[in-house]
């Protein structure tokens, strides 16, 4: 089955369904790191500059995350994940204007989180649960893992906070399954359309790095794993300068503010620290340590195995994979993929990445991890589905709490989020918004994933059982 065959009623009520999910809750606290990006999409649009000065002087809008350069303020951050978001924020604030409203550039937050991050979660949901069938056809299997990682992983609070993660996760997974299926199909491709496709996924995984710098590292493993797949070496020639057309990109609003293409705000940090931590090594990068790599992957901290224990049947799901002969190629290129990201994390001076939950550098390789996951799932579902259970609850607690929490707690879960729970005090959300209590919209939220979800594993049953059985895993 083709990974561009027509979308079907499942796939287009879980793309409905993760959506809903991810736009529940409206961002309350939104930190250094929001800040800064909203900043600057509120410059271009409200006073049509790219230096944040004036909303350095506004209280609501503070951040340390900022970049200084003669005698102006900018955005410390990749823009192209503001850009993104600056037609969202545009078309909302004139509809204010136009119903004669006051347009509050903080509630602004809103939308563009819609029409960014909430979007790419629930379109990398579907491009998931699509990709998995490739491995093997089962429904309902492909269900509970687009949602263990959905709702299980720190996909989900990225997945409504305006951060550049998982729009890279999203970018660099489209990228790989467009590759996948160009590589697939190339004898029954025109040369045209498969060198226009390479053309297409270059620019996307370029697209990735541009948005998220750290995505280059997934980017250079899918252009090894392309490279080695394609026949013609020549061909080749086609992917790689849609990579570059992607990392041109930031190189005008570079030059515009740091008179050079090839300085990026992170060279002119504000805050003391970032700038002299940012000077060691490679822009903070310097070698792996003990305490970031147990920190990112088993510590209550920060760990991502704490957290989201079901992932790590990624690994026996590999070798199982492997043993079966198929997919060998796809295999080297998720390992190299995982293995870079945890090296660069382990070796990142802020490597817990301030206030949040769980490693948020890494996320961009979770949908690869996810993949080892399903392949192992045959063998021992009980085990598996009951870590994914487990993740999805406490993911969700976390985002109905809080997902922002501060890095003073050693442990988040025990010191923060439970003690929220209990007291029940609770984030923002729309139905908050409309009136409704905020322990009352937590019920309606959780009534909403299990029925929806319920939902959903029926649509998946109906569509397995009309599955021919040789198919139906």
């Amino acid at each position: 089955m083709s990974l561009l065959r027509k979308i079907s009623k499942l796939e287009w009520c879980l793309f409905l369904y993760l959506f809903l999910a991810f736009s529940f809750y409206y961002n309350e606290y939104p930190g250094w790191n929001i800040s800064t990006r909203m900043n600057l999409i509120y410059s271009i649009v409200d006073t049509g500059r790219l230096s944040i000065d004036y909303y350095m002087q506004k209280h609501g809008y503070e951040t340390e995350d900022v970049s200084y350069y003669q005698g102006h303020y900018y955005c410390d951050k990749s823009p192209v994940l503001s850009f993104m978001g600056v037609p969202s924020y545009w078309l909302w604030a004139q509809s204010k204007d136009f119903m004669g409203l006051k347009v509050d550039p903080i509630e602004g937050r809103y939308p563009v989180a819609l029409s960014t991050v909430c979007l790419f979660g629930a379109l990398l949901g579907v491009l998931l649960f699509r990709f998995l069938r490739k491995i093997r056809p089962h429904s309902t299997d492909q269900l509970s893992l687009v949602l263990f990682y959905s709702l299980g992983t720190t996909a989900m609070p990225y997945s409504f906070l305006f951060l550049s993660h998982q729009a890279a996760a999203f970018l660099v997974f489209a990228s790989f399954c467009l590759s996948y299926y160009l590589l697939e199909n190339r004898d029954r491709m025109a040369s045209d359309w498969f060198h226009g496709g390479l053309l297409i996924s270059g620019f996307i995984s370029g697209l990735a790095m541009a948005t998220e710098q750290p995505a280059g590292i997934a980017v250079l493993a899918m252009a090894l794993y392309v490279g080695y797949r394609l026949p013609d070496k020549k061909v080749f020639a086609w992917y790689f300068p849609g990579i570059v057309a992607a990392l041109v990109l930031p190189m005008p609003y570079n030059w515009a503010c740091f008179d050079s293409p090839f300085r990026s705000g992170y060279l002119y940090e504000v805050h003391p620290v970032f700038r002299h931590e940012m000077s060691k090594g490679l822009m903070g990068i310097t070698y792996p340590k003990w305490e970031a790599f147990w920190g990112i992957t088993f510590s209550e901290f920060r760990g991502l195995f704490f957290m989201s224990p079901f992932l790590i049947f990624a690994f026996p799901g590999f070798y199982t994979l492997w043993k079966s002969g198929k997919f060998k190629n796809e295999i080297l290129m998720s390992l190299l993929i995982i293995a870079g990201f945890i090296l660069f994390n382990s070796s990142y001076y802020a490597w817990w990445g301030g206030w949040g939950i769980g490693p948020r550098h890494m996320i961009p390789m979770l949908p690869f991890l996810v993949v080892g996951a399903y392949a192992f799932l045959p063998r021992f579902r009980f085990y598996l589905y009951l870590a994914g259970i487990y993740s999805m609850i406490l993911m969700v607690i976390v985002c109905v709490t809080e997902p922002q929490v501060p890095d003073s707690y050693m442990f988040p879960l025990a010191e923060f989020t439970f003690p929220r729970l209990m007291d029940g005090v609770f984030t923002r959300s729309i139905l908050s918004e409309w009136g409704f209590s905020r322990g009352m919209a937590v019920v309606f939220y959780a009534l909403y994933l299990a029925g929806g979800a319920g939902f959903l594993y029926y649509l998946a049953y109906r569509e397995g059982k009309s599955l021919p059985k040789d198919i139906e895993g």
